[in-house]
């Protein structure tokens, strides 16, 4: 389903039924006096001064507010925009995040599909067709016949997006004959489809939406995806899809251009139905993403911020895969306990700060961690089986010295940047340290997830594109 060149109609505001026009382009909303009277009303001093006055303080948090309409073609429309609008002499304007258009009701949600180069990267559209080649005698082609399953369907898995709501997903493959088309005779296009256990509202439609972006932008490394719009399906009374509306947002990035985009993926080759439990991950904030690259070409480039925020979402990673304390000795993490039950004992018997304060102090004490330089050596020797061709493309000498090296390189750079020493000096063998930490970072997680080593490895040379031949690829 698509929404008309000029989406225009009436909408909710203030008690008001307003006529609108949403600006598809600038993502704006318009809304104009129904009456003259109307207009004289809200063109008053107190809103010009109100705008004036709110204009000087946008870095503060706006909330956002959803208003409800009906287009001029009679279908349901639902617009979320900024609770700060514009006005001039009555004539009223919002900044849109999103808005979901269509002709079903938006408390009946059955799922959504997105499409768009990502999701063809992840799922290669083509797997619903099939050349057949013979070769003559010279080796030239002799005969070529494509022949095409039309549809294709294969599942990612199932997870929990909202309380008593599972989340079903699968990849689907299309394939098209254009009869008239002497361009594109044929083509194949991929889509990514969630379906809801139960008929769900625009909410849960939302974070399954923004669970599915933040999935893509995961499995590339870089937060420019390409799509922007989900098709949204209800069922008929067969139980089959039927797309009556869509939810639509504002570009985020601009596309990515790199010649390489379509291999820079971890596929669903490797991952396959355990795709969900990424989604999971990522929908219960298991996942960092905080470190992600804007573009391909940025991830050529090392700012501070960004070897800032690597070392930081390692640290989170490690804690949330191995949690604390991984390794100490059993004799050290029973000390800690009793320090811990200890403070316990005398944060109960007091009042007032001493109270707050000895709970403070046991919240530092309980998560009191082992060094970065110790999580970061561990890490590379849990992942070794993993890790190891990788480090040994970057480094000379055997994987215990060099992963001990990179450890205590990184373990100074680290306490460097928490003790405010913004003069550090960095060079070519830190960017080195720092690619070997982003790998590593993918490396316990996919570890986790897939339980084969093998497929980690692959995943981590498509993902960071890395030159190189791994062992598992011989046969």
């Amino acid at each position: 389903m698509t929404s008309p060149d000029r989406l225009i109609g009436f909408i909710e505001y203030d008690g008001t039924e307003f006529p609108f026009e949403l600006d598809k382009e600038k993502f704006r909303l318009k809304l104009y006096p129904p009456t003259v009277e109307e207009q004289r009303k809200r063109d008053t001093l107190a809103d010009i001064i109100e705008f004036s006055n709110n204009k000087g303080k946008r870095h503060a948090w706006i909330p956002h507010i959803k208003l409800y309409g009906t287009s001029a073609g009679g279908s349901r429309i639902v617009v979320s925009v900024n609770d700060l609008p514009e006005k001039n002499r009555g004539f009223i304007t919002f900044r849109v995040h999103w808005y979901f258009y269509g002709s079903m009701d938006d408390q009946s949600i059955s799922g959504f599909r997105v499409a768009g180069k990502e999701v063809g990267y992840f799922y290669n559209a083509y797997r619903v067709l099939k050349p057949e080649v013979k070769y003559a005698a010279d080796h030239s082609i002799e005969h070529m016949e494509i022949s095409s399953d039309v549809y294709k369907q294969e599942q990612c898995g199932k997870y929990r997006v909202a309380k008593g709501i599972d989340a079903s997903v699968s990849v689907e493959a299309h394939s098209t004959i254009y009869f008239r088309n002497a361009d594109t005779p044929i083509d194949a296009k991929s889509d990514f489809v969630t379906a809801f256990s139960s008929p769900s509202n625009l909410d849960v439609l939302l974070k399954a939406y923004w669970t599915t972006k933040a999935f893509f932008k995961y499995i590339t490394y870089r937060s420019n995806i390409s799509f922007t719009t989900a098709d949204v399906f209800s069922l008929d009374e067969n139980g089959k899809r039927r797309y009556d509306g869509i939810l639509v947002f504002p570009p985020e990035e601009k596309e990515e251009t790199d010649k390489k985009a379509s291999e820079r993926i971890i596929s669903f080759s490797i991952l396959g139905k355990h795709s969900a439990v990424f989604l999971r991950s990522i929908k219960n904030l298991e996942i960092e993403s905080r470190h992600l690259c804007t573009s391909i070409d940025e991830q050529r480039h090392y700012p501070p911020s960004r070897i800032i925020m690597t070392l930081a979402c390692f640290e989170s990673e490690f804690r949330l895969i191995y949690g604390v304390d991984i390794d100490r000795s059993q004799v050290y993490i029973d000390a800690k306990n009793e320090v811990v039950n200890l403070i316990d004992g005398y944060a109960n018997s007091q009042h007032g700060r001493k109270r707050t304060y000895a709970k403070q102090l046991r919240k530092y004490v309980q998560n009191r961690d082992s060094s970065f330089e110790s999580n970061l050596h561990y890490a590379l020797l849990e992942c070794q089986s993993i890790m190891k061709p990788f480090v040994l493309l970057e480094y000379n000498g055997p994987y215990g010295r060099i992963i001990r090296a990179i450890a205590e390189r990184m373990g100074t750079l680290r306490n460097g940047i928490a003790h405010n020493k913004i003069n550090y000096r960095l060079d070519a063998v830190h960017l080195a340290d720092i690619r070997v930490v982003e790998q590593l970072t993918y490396a316990m997680r996919l570890k986790k997830i897939l339980k084969c080593d093998s497929s980690v490895q692959q995943a981590i040379k498509a993902l960071f594109g890395v030159n190189i031949f791994l062992k598992c690829e011989e046969s």
